[in-house]
């Protein structure tokens, strides 16, 4: 290993790739705006695809669009620190594709409508709608924010890319593209964009690999520094990483990410059928474990490489999200191209989760606020949708810049999202499960659970907690170089022992920086409550939003009005067949006493009026 102090720039080829993807990005939203220039769908057609995308693109942009910085940046980072716990959240999506698919997907798709909270107003009232709305609107422009600032602070820091550069490059094309093309662009631009993610995370996982002689051997080393140790079985929720924490908190989250979020849901209600939506969810999971599965190796790779120099406790990078750009500008130093390769590849994370939010702000906006309160024209909507994109595209844009005081990627990313998912789904499940539920049940539940998640946000952040909750693993640094250059090697055949010949096995022992031993700090009530793991905090939202729902709807005579209650807005739990051998005596009582066979019959009901309705039509346009 030798130390090289030249300046970190990126090469004329790297600045023309990452052009080259913007470009193509852009011009995907200008094809769909050009293509459907006469059409006569309106906003159906430019915010819902007039429901007649495919299940691949949809089920790739479902993948896609929420693998952010998150994803690209922060999950390398966390398992480099913090070692492979992640993992537990990919293994969750199993039961959450079998949820998500049986209780949300009918429940909604059948609906026809194009906002999520359009169901809210059927099941409660127009208030709820309102409100659900607005605190969605607030959350996402924190959340795109964090998704312009976070990888254009991390890559400028490191790569030499000018940091007003980036924020630019980020938000007026995500905005452009999103204006222009509608969903089909953004779903279409997703597709792109998750091919030139994979490819970009693919090709450091395996030039790493190469470098360190071999997938068994960072295997190796990652094991020898803990960073494997999966089966953390403590049961303190207030540690960072256990396998209840990241398992359960990745359950709520994820189905309220997909049974719930506008973003989400809008992309399988733009498929032709509930089937097709359904086979969207699986396959978009499938590859949502797959990125997740990357950026964890990614994470492996780097904590071997620099197993015995960690680039952060040496000073030679300011903040933990800047170990991705870090490690590729020196794995690929003296190969141009590769690191624009993966500065492309980070930018697409964040411009699919841009542009989808934007997408989907917009959707709410028009639907819920805009659409109730005016008589225009289609025309007239689909021009007050692609300007009010634009609005929220440089609003989001000037957001971004108050994410610098925010903190890591990772918890503050997830954790924001957590703080409305998780009060947001309680109130879905509420009315979806129970007849008796009705509106002022569900806003003092909504209420409730966002001023707790607020709070659990705030006061976790402020809150100083011991190394024995974080759980930060040991990092080395007996070689690292003294000015901080880079580790570069002179043989591409390098292997771990031809670095230093002493060292025959990764599981050698090596000077190490160990995490602070801390003495235990006595934690009031309140301050165990600040302490849970981010993890929880939509699990407390649900919860707190479902058990005050629960008491303020009976309390304020819900369950005299449950059979008042459209039987298509229910969904009545344990009526799946996975549950059939449960005496049908006590799922009464789990269904308060409204019966799942009149919703079955009504749908078949339903289905028989569409589908003679339909035939009907045919018959016309043939005498026509």
């Amino acid at each position: 290993m030798t130390s090289n102090s030249e300046e970190k720039e990126l090469s004329v080829i790297d600045y023309v790739i990452f052009a080259g993807m913007l470009a193509v990005s852009a011009l995907i939203g200008v094809f769909y705006a050009y293509r459907d220039r006469k059409s006569k769908n309106g906003t159906r057609g430019y915010l819902m695809a007039n429901r007649s995308m495919g299940v691949i693109p949809v089920a790739v942009s479902l993948g896609v669009s929420f693998q952010s910085a998150v994803t690209v940046l922060g999950i390398p980072a966390d398992v480099y620190q913090f070692g492979m716990m992640y993992i537990w959240s990919v293994l969750s999506l199993i039961l959450v594709t079998i949820i998500v698919s049986t209780t949300f997907i009918p429940t909604l798709y059948n609906l026809g409508i194009s906002s999520t909270y359009e169901y809210l107003e059927k099941r409660y009232s127009k208030s709820m709608r309102l409100i659900t709305t607005g605190i969605f609107l607030l959350q996402y422009f924190l959340y795109i924010g964090i998704n312009i600032y976070g990888p254009s602070l991390a890559l400028s820091g490191v790569t030499g890319l000018s940091f007003l550069s980036a924020m630019l490059s980020t938000g007026l094309i995500c905005t452009f593209y999103t204006t222009l093309g509608g969903l089909k662009g953004v779903i279409w631009t997703d597709v792109f964009q998750g091919f030139v993610m994979f490819i970009g995370m693919l090709t450091f996982i395996i030039r790493g690999c190469f470098v360190m002689g071999g997938i068994s051997e960072v295997w190796k080393i990652a094991e020898a520094g803990g960073r494997t140790d999966i089966l953390k079985f403590d049961v303190d929720p207030r540690k960072r990483y256990t396998v209840w924490t990241v398992a359960v908190g990745s359950i709520i989250l994820w189905i309220g990410i997909f049974g719930t979020n506008q973003t989400q849901v809008q992309r399988y209600l733009s498929v032709k059928s509930q089937n097709k939506a359904k086979k969207s969810l699986y396959l978009g999971a499938t590859i949502i474990a797959m990125f997740s599965t990357l950026a964890v190796s990614c994470g492996l790779v780097s904590y071997a490489y620099y197993h015995q120099c960690d680039p952060i406790s040496a000073g030679c990078i300011d903040i933990r999200d800047e170990l991705m750009p870090y490690a590729v500008m020196d794995l690929f130093r003296g190969m141009p191209g590769v690191p624009g390769l993966f500065l492309a590849s980070v930018f697409s994370a964040s411009l699919s989760t841009v542009s989808s939010g934007l997408n989907a702000m917009v959707t709410v906006t028009v639907e819920d606020f805009v659409k109730p309160h005016t008589r225009w024209s289609e025309r007239k909507y689909t021009w007050f949708s692609k300007a009010l994109g634009i609005i929220y595209g440089c609003m989001a844009l000037g957001i971004s810049f108050l994410a610098s005081v925010l903190g890591d990627i990772v918890s503050v990313g997830i954790a924001s999202v957590s703080a409305f998912l998780g009060p947001n789904l309680g109130i879905f499940l509420l009315g979806i499960w129970f007849p008796f539920a009705n509106s002022v049940g569900a806003i003092c539940g909504f209420v409730s659970g966002i001023i707790v998640t607020m709070t659990l946000f705030f006061g976790g952040r402020s809150l100083k907690k011991t190394n024995s909750l974080i759980g930060m693993l040991d990092v080395g640094l007996s070689h690292c170089p003294g000015d901080c250059g880079y580790m570069t090697f002179n043989n591409v055949s390098y292997t771990f022992e031809a670095m230093n010949p002493a060292l025959t096995t990764a599981t050698s022992t090596y000077e190490a920086i160990s995490a602070a031993s801390e003495p235990e700090i006595d934690f009031t009530p309140m301050e165990n409550f600040f302490a849970l793991s981010y993890f929880y905090t939509a699990s407390v939202g649900m919860v707190v939003s479902l058990f005050v729902g629960i008491i303020a709807s009976l309390m304020s005579c819900g369950w005299r009005q449950r059979h008042t209650v459209d039987i298509q807005l229910l969904r009545p739990p344990f009526e799946s067949n996975f549950f059939s051998c449960i005496p049908d005596n006590i799922r009464s009582y789990l269904r308060c006493g409204i019966y799942w066979e009149d919703q079955q019959n009504y749908s078949k009901k339903t289905d028989s009026i569409e589908r003679k309705a339909l035939n009907d039509d045919n018959k016309l346009d043939e005498k026509v």
